[in-house]
């Protein structure tokens, strides 16, 4: 997060009546959150998560202990501090082809993120048939694919930096990190590893402008 600090903005023109004057106004001044490593001063990773599912606690979690500093919201509200990594957790039911909309917007009116990560279902990068993601996830799988592509869609079409982190259900064990077009082969996978993979794509350069799977 950042610290806003208050300012002022000055201008000095002539008026109507050929008088010389000054007009000032407040406008905010941002200082980045810092820390000290070994008596070194560090500016710390800015990430917000966004999302309401049970992964945002754990995930936040992991990354304050990798010493980023770390805002979380269930919505798109406000704006984004500059150079801040923006991870979505939508629980994957969500209608996330509708609330990339609001992601869309967030993004538009902020400073650029340093990177977008989101959290999604397989059968977006020719890993899971739709059939199967549709037992995974107990529903219509064409239609819940479909949404996930849409939103993967847009984030790509905004041109910044970004990780597409794909699962099956977090609700069971383990899980190995899969590349697009790798066949997801478990029915569900683990919070620790999901977590882990999480925390990687968003503090490494690793999958930058990729589709990684976990199962």
């Amino acid at each position: 997060m950042l610290i806003r600090r208050s300012g002022k903005v000055s201008t000095n023109y002539y008026n109507i009546d050929n008088q010389f004057q000054t007009e000032s106004w407040s406008r905010p001044r941002y200082r980045p959150v810092c820390g000290t490593i070994k008596g070194k001063m560090v500016i710390k990773m800015q990430v917000r998560i966004i999302g309401g599912e049970k992964l945002v606690a754990p995930v936040a979690q992991a990354l304050t202990e990798q010493g980023a500093a770390v805002t979380t919201t269930a919505d798109f509200s406000g704006t984004l501090a500059p150079e801040t990594t923006l991870v979505w957790l939508p629980n994957p039911l969500d209608p996330v082809g509708d609330l990339v909309a609001d992601l869309v917007v967030l993004v538009d009116r902020s400073p650029a993120p340093k990177r977008i990560v989101m959290h999604g279902v397989p059968g977006t990068a020719d890993d899971a048939s739709p059939e199967q993601v549709g037992a995974w996830f107990q529903t219509a799988g064409t239609s819940l694919v479909m949404e996930h592509l849409y939103a993967v869609k847009m984030i790509d079409e905004l041109e910044h930096p970004y990780v597409i982190v794909r699962t099956p259900p977090v609700t069971g064990r383990g899980g190995n990190v899969k590349g697009e077009g790798e066949p997801i082969q478990q029915a569900t996978v683990g919070q620790e590893e999901t977590v882990a993979l999480i925390t990687t794509a968003v503090t490494t350069e690793q999958y930058v402008n990729q589709s990684v799977g976990l199962g």
